[in-house]
């Protein structure tokens, strides 16, 4: 258990010590990494394709999915509500992000993406 936590954590602590100066190298790890995510989705879906008693284990895999998305919304919320109180910005003064997506559908276009290619499996 404690190996497929560190194959996991290790590469995440790397990726915020390294830093990377060349815009071009920073835009091919960037694409690397959302193609990994992509792969592993798709060997996700295949492998709970295979899964025999399917329809059986599904209430359990919801319960479980239900327990993970209200413990991470839990804890989400009160790291913003924190943050927000931690680092007040004056009306006016909230700073500009460039390329930020202008709508909500365009801010879930890449979640919504990664849903269907686990759906689509």
């Amino acid at each position: 258990m404690f190996s497929g936590l560190l194959i996991v954590l290790l590469p995440l602590l790397l990726g915020y010590l390294v830093r990377v100066r060349s815009p071009q190298l920073q835009n091919l790890i960037n694409r690397a990494v959302n193609s990994s995510v992509y792969l592993i989705l798709l060997f996700m879906g295949i492998s709970l394709a295979g899964l025999e008693n399917l329809s059986s284990q599904l209430s359990r895999l919801g319960g479980n999915a239900l327990l993970l998305f209200s413990i991470t919304t839990l804890f989400n919320l009160a790291a913003l509500w924190w943050l927000s109180r931690r680092l007040t910005l004056k009306a006016g003064n909230s700073p500009v992000v460039k390329d930020a997506p202008t709508s909500k559908l365009a801010a879930m276009q890449g979640s919504l993406l990664l849903v269907a290619v686990v759906a689509g499996v």
